[in-house]
């Protein structure tokens, strides 16, 4: 998906939340969409968070991960030896080391719900789902986020943007490949139009290619996914819509 120097396409047109739009300037792209707004489910466990905000986070994401560590290592070795007790013991280690480390994504958001204002912790919520606007160049690449806020105890309106914890660089261009162009419908092997960007979201790295189709100037994305590292030889092939 794709467009022209100085035009904006929609994709998905039809459904508000589901569509983006892609810009391009001579080789810089922007691209804005819609994000989701943060779950905040895992959030209700963890005790003191509206006093102590980001720092309450922190104190919980390690203390569960120091504690199935313990558990694991010298709790589970004295037990006797029952299988399923076993299990039903390192189900439970993996669960707290899980929460834990899952808990640490939460810091960076949970800091910027204090309310400017009041200064209470932990006193924004979300209005409206987030802005999301990435911008490509031969020699950048960034992705930033505006989320909307409303504070719950005295009602200030902010916003504010930011990469959260979205890691951004530029990728290696490889050698030219066959491409249908999904305008005109006409397949030509092709070198990439652009260095290709990567990114990485907790621990999902996407990867965008760019093809410029010699037939009608259409210059193709294709996106691409990886679960275990960039560096991994385990990167499908995800279509073409280069959102989160």
């Amino acid at each position: 998906m794709t467009q022209n120097s100085g035009k904006i396409q929609t994709k998905n047109g039809g459904k508000k939340e589901k569509e983006y739009s892609i810009e391009w300037i001579q080789k810089t792209c922007t691209i804005e969409y819609k994000g989701e707004i943060k779950d905040r489910a895992i959030l209700k466990w963890v005790p003191f968070i509206n006093t102590l905000g980001e720092t309450a986070i922190q104190i919980t994401g390690w203390l569960s991960v120091i504690l199935s560590v313990c558990i694991f290592f010298i709790v589970l070795p004295t037990l006797p030896e029952n299988l399923y007790l076993m299990l039903l013991i390192a189900s439970v280690c993996l669960s707290f080391f899980i929460v834990g480390l899952g808990l640490f994504s939460y810091v960076k958001y949970v800091k910027a719900t204090r309310c400017k204002i009041c200064n209470k912790n932990y006193a924004y919520e979300e209005t409206a789902n987030p802005d999301v606007r990435e911008v490509s160049t031969e020699n950048s690449y960034t992705v930033a986020i505006t989320r909307y806020w409303k504070c719950k105890r005295c009602g200030y309106i902010d916003s504010d943007e930011s990469p959260e914890d979205i890691v951004t660089r530029k990728g290696k261009i490889k050698k030219p490949k066959r491409i249908i162009c999904e305008k005109c419908g006409k397949s030509g092997i092709y070198p990439e139009y652009k260095t290709p960007d990567i990114k990485s979201n907790e621990s999902i790295y996407t990867r965008i290619r760019y093809y410029k189709c010699e037939y009608c100037r259409h210059i193709n994305i294709e996106v691409e996914k990886a679960y275990s590292g960039e560096d991994s030889s385990g990167w499908e092939s995800k279509g073409s819509d280069p959102r989160l």
